[in-house]
């Protein structure tokens, strides 16, 4: 399927969903705008979500004032963002919690280039056993929000760039990672097809990278700047978030019109 120039304007539960094993959409010139979580719940409200081994294509888009995530990535799926802005995602209504612009996991992965998140929730981009390659992005202004962790607790305080929690492999590119709360950016755990930081600048926060649990990345020309506690940390106690769950979603086929 193919989107060209579209508007999704105030759905509620989800702005935009791909569900379909070995489908494809592709979204030209889309913005998905004030997307609402369900009314009686207060759950969801993602913009963008592709799962079940589908494949999103988003070039010159907008995902803008959603809830829970921007683009939320998972299932096996594949996501590629050119030229993409995620803005102003907030926390989920019922528990106040979560509010990232990107989502990327459970064997999933993305692939991004001019891609900028602004003034998100909790993460502008959050990888858990997923991968990213990730190029020419703006992670900037991440606000607090209280997330779920990976020990089940609720309400721990978290506000990063840039998280990755067991992630498959991961490579940033040219990038600028700025005022965001926490952690410019942070890998909790071994990235195993490597991490690769390559001319990125990390620019205010609390911390401006971490490395926890066995991480390990490769920088080149890394400038940290700013930060506020310390630029490098190594087990620095942070919690990682858990991610969102996908929102269920139906998927009938239609049979082709006889001839």
């Amino acid at each position: 399927a193919t989107v060209v120039r579209g508007l999704f304007l105030a759905n509620r539960s989800l702005g935009l969903g791909v569900e379909l094993a070995q489908g494809r959409a592709v979204l030209a010139g889309v913005a998905v705008v004030d997307t609402l979580p369900q009314a009686a719940s207060g759950l969801y409200g993602m913009g963008v979500q592709v799962g079940s081994g589908g494949r999103l294509a988003m070039v010159g888009c907008a995902v803008v004032r959603g809830h829970r995530a921007g683009v939320l990535a998972g299932s096996q799926s594949q996501a590629t963002l050119t030229g993409v802005v995620v803005s102003a995602v907030a926390p989920q209504e019922n528990f106040n919690t979560h509010g990232a612009g990107v989502w990327v996991v459970t064997g999933s992965a993305l692939t991004a280039s001019a891609l900028r998140i602004e003034n998100c929730h909790s993460a502008a981009l959050a990888v858990q056993q997923a991968s990213v390659d990730v190029r020419g992005a703006v992670l900037v202004g991440t606000q607090l929000a209280k997330s779920q962790v990976a020990s089940g607790a609720v309400g721990v305080v978290v506000g990063d760039g840039l998280v990755a929690h067991d992630a498959t492999a991961l490579k940033v590119v040219q990038s600028v990672v700025a005022a965001n709360a926490r952690a410019g950016v942070f890998l909790d755990g071994e990235v195993k097809g490597g991490a690769t930081l390559d001319a990125i600048a990390l620019l205010g926060g609390t911390f401006g990278l971490v490395l926890q649990r066995g991480a390990v990345a490769t920088r080149t020309g890394v400038v940290i700047a700013g930060a506020s506690q310390q630029s490098v940390a190594g087990h620095a106690g942070l919690s990682v978030p858990e991610p969102p769950a996908l929102l269920p979603l139906t998927v009938e086929a239609v049979p082709k019109p006889k001839r």
